[in-house]
């Protein structure tokens, strides 16, 4: 659903990161063609290929913390991750934006360790959007405890995937590690509510 429940795997890094400025996935929409950006985020998994001059290059898929990323990595990128990075700790990925009408591409310009990241320098660009002003309706708020049933979240997936809308959907999350309150980008119809209230979710009106 876009969220780690039980926490996410960059937390533990999250003081380091505090320190540095960096961008996140979701930010990437925003960023206008010829910015620069840096990506922070944990390689999950690398795919390599060969290209038709015969050249070798990988994927890297990278999760930071509010999503993944794809970077493409020529084979001297390949090597330098290789013989200079611990590809299990965060990564720094300066890169250059470049957009067009239908793709948005991003060129690796430098790569980092966490420590040495703070010295990074990057100019941003952001895309100047017409926002229509709209009547925004009311968030949802859903109360679930994760202590009674363990399968409760992919039974409100479910419920989601059924019942989209315009309404944004907020959680109220119990359970024995911390109660957490999470604004999440989903949007459903009040027809969630009854279908909700049946599996044990229920409606938080307000939280003190």
């Amino acid at each position: 659903m876009g969220f780690y429940v039980s926490g996410h795997p960059l937390d533990e890094y999250r003081v380091e990161l505090d320190k540095i400025k960096y961008t996140l996935s979701s930010q990437i929409p925003d960023l206008a063609d010829g910015s620069e950006a840096l990506f922070i985020g944990k390689i999950e998994e690398i795919t390599e290929k060969i290209s038709k001059k015969g050249n070798k290059f990988g994927i890297a898929n990278i999760m930071d913390l509010h999503g993944n990323i794809e970077l493409m990595l020529f084979e001297n990128r390949l090597r330098e991750l290789d013989e200079d990075f611990d590809i299990n700790k965060p990564i720094a990925f300066k890169v250059k934006i470049t957009k067009d009408d239908n793709f948005t591409r991003m060129n690796i310009l430098k790569i980092s360790a966490l420590k040495d990241a703070k010295r990074t320098k990057i100019k941003i660009k952001t895309e100047e959007k017409f926002i229509p002003v709209i009547d925004e309706l009311p968030p949802l708020m859903l109360s679930l405890n994760l202590d009674n049933d363990s399968d409760i979240v992919d039974k409100l997936l479910y419920l989601v995937e059924k019942h989209r809308g315009e309404r944004q959907l907020k959680l109220y999350i119990k359970s024995k590690l911390a109660d957490v309150v999470i604004e999440s980008k989903l949007r459903v119809s009040d027809l969630i509510i009854d279908d909700a209230k049946e599996i044990g979710i229920l409606i938080e009106e307000e939280l003190v």
